[in-house]
């Protein structure tokens, strides 16, 4: 049991000889605000309701001679969110849901192939403060405050000649994001006057993402 309303159930089937399991997850209704003890170091932010659920089955197979084999299948979904900036209690990202379907995921070599991803109400809340601070940026809790500012954003960094590259990120493939009734509101308040800009009722599909 997850704090009052969450569960979390699995089912495992497992050998030792060969290496192998079979193991099915299924979360309901867990609510990430109980972790933000441990994202206080990480992320400026507060969760201030969220509603977290998956089901799908991990795969283990560990074939002769060879790399072992894990996949996921699966859907998740996250409902209910609302976050607030931590530092001024204001919202800063909230949705009614996002539903993930039709989740593909293969360890080697690392790739995540997704069928759809659906947002609906969403609302995002950009503020520019009076120092060029950008919320969403600053609530990431950078380690050079420098770089959350709306006049200098975050370098991509790129390994020199000789040295050890970074692991190669998955290949992620998505085919449809759909948005429904999603809305922006955008203030500036390091100009005066201050600017207030607000979408509402976006909606669109991305397709072969």
């Amino acid at each position: 049991r997850w704090n009052t309303n969450g569960t979390i159930h699995t089912e495992v089937a497992a050998s030792f000889s060969p290496p192998a399991a079979d193991i099915n997850l299924a979360f309901t209704n867990l609510n990430l605000g109980t972790l933000d003890p441990y994202l206080e170091s990480r992320l400026n932010l507060l969760i201030l309701g969220s509603k977290l659920g998956l089901t799908g089955q991990v795969r283990l197979r560990t074939p002769k001679d060879q790399l072992p084999e894990v996949t996921f299948h699966g859907d998740a979904r996250l409902d209910d969110l609302h976050t607030a900036d931590g530092a001024l209690g204001e919202d800063l990202l909230k949705w009614d849901s996002v539903r993930v379907s039709g989740i593909d995921a293969n360890l080697n070599p690392p790739t995540v192939a997704i069928r759809q991803i659906a947002v609906n109400n969403a609302y995002a809340r950009v503020v520019i403060e009076t120092n060029h601070e950008i919320n969403l940026l600053a609530a990431l809790k950078p380690a050079n405050p420098e770089v959350a500012t709306a006049t200098n954003l975050p370098v991509v960094a790129t390994a020199s000649p000789g040295t050890n590259a970074p692991p190669a990120l998955p290949d992620i493939s998505i085919g449809s994001i759909v948005i429904s009734n999603a809305a922006i509101q955008f203030t500036d308040r390091s100009i005066t006057p201050n600017v207030n800009l607000g979408i509402k009722q976006e909606g669109g599909t991305i397709d072969g993402l």
